[in-house]
């Protein structure tokens, strides 16, 4: 059963599996939705929430939260006994920092923090064995966990104008990515660990102000699209260098 407003949901109650309050100026979560604890799928995009109260962990079923648009700038603890989650979007949200506990998310696939004032992740990230995608493009980020590479599963990564100081080798290290973007006024290098992506597939570096791409860049046989503008390199000799790689979009 799903609803689209206050009323019907507090009287649906328990039998309410689906709630799409979206652009409804709320600012804060009702309690009159606090008994529907089989939610499995909940919409509280474009309000002006200020606050996710501590009984959002009442929804032990939700595998789907879209909080985006939102003014609230923490999550609950109590937040991470959702454990059926699956996907978590909080963009365009004044979000200063995850839970300590985000680790156990353990069903976590998609999550979505572009826009977001976060500057690092807790240590507890990289515990998240299923998380495929992660957006934090215009983010504050500045660091990556030092284990960040233990995100097996991880497969798409945005990174894009946020303001990260160098390229994180860990990512040199995720088996399974395929889509990297990343981009930063301060990345200036790129590590020669980077020939190790071996499964990218789309790559994108614009916006950094590299000079050059290391020669294990020639070892990425799966790569089929880059995207290098707005960089400093001279355009010829770039195309040059990845001719022998079967790319079939190069954008500089």
């Amino acid at each position: 059963m799903e609803a689209s407003n206050l009323r019907d949901a507090q009287k649906a109650g328990k039998d309410l599996t689906e709630l799409y309050l979206d652009k409804k100026r709320y600012t804060h979560l009702s309690e009159k939705i606090k008994g529907c604890v089989n939610l499995e799928i909940l919409y509280l995009q474009e309000n002006k929430i200020e606050e996710i109260p501590e009984w959002i962990s009442n929804f032990t079923q939700l595998e789907e939260i879209y909080l985006g648009g939102n003014v609230f700038k923490q999550l609950p603890d109590s937040f991470c006994k959702l454990t059926k989650l699956k996907i978590l979007s909080c963009g365009g949200v004044p979000l200063q920092q995850l839970p300590a506990a985000i680790g156990d998310l353990e069903n976590l696939e998609i999550l979505s923090l572009e826009g977001t004032a976060i500057r690092s992740l807790p240590e507890s990230f990289s515990r998240l064995p299923k998380l495929r995608r992660l957006k934090m493009m215009l983010s504050k980020l500045e660091r990556i966990p030092e284990d960040f590479h233990h995100l097996q599963s991880l497969e798409d990564l945005s990174l894009s104008m946020t303001q990260l100081d160098h390229f994180p080798v860990q990512l040199c290290q995720l088996p399974s990515l395929k889509k990297l973007s990343i981009s930063s006024p301060d990345i200036n290098t790129i590590p020669d660990a980077i020939g190790d992506m071996q499964s990218l597939t789309e790559l994108t570096l614009s916006g950094c102000p590299i000079t050059s791409l290391p020669d294990s860049m020639l070892k990425l046989k799966n790569l089929r699209e880059i995207a290098l503008y707005n960089t400093k390199l001279d355009k010829k000799k770039t195309k040059e260098f990845l001719s022998p790689l079967n790319i079939r979009d190069i954008i500089i």
